[in-house]
């Protein structure tokens, strides 16, 4: 979700220092299917496949989750 409250969901990336390039499966309502977004603009993420979670221990995060 961006700061502009707008949700990208998308199926690849790219990444570079300052900014993410996602693709989306579909173009939006413009007929854009790939976004280029500054991390400073990114509010928060959505994950919607399974994630193991030593994925997130990979990321620096601490804690426990629940296994699924």
């Amino acid at each position: 979700m961006t700061e502009l409250n707008e949700s990208i969901p998308f199926i690849g990336f790219a990444l570079d220092d300052n900014m993410v390039v996602v693709q989306r499966q579909t173009p939006d309502a413009i007929g854009a299917r790939q976004a280029i977004i500054p991390y400073t603009a990114i509010s928060y993420l959505k994950i919607t496949a399974i994630v193991l979670p030593k994925a997130y221990a990979d990321f620096g995060f601490k804690g426990a989750l629940p296994k699924v």
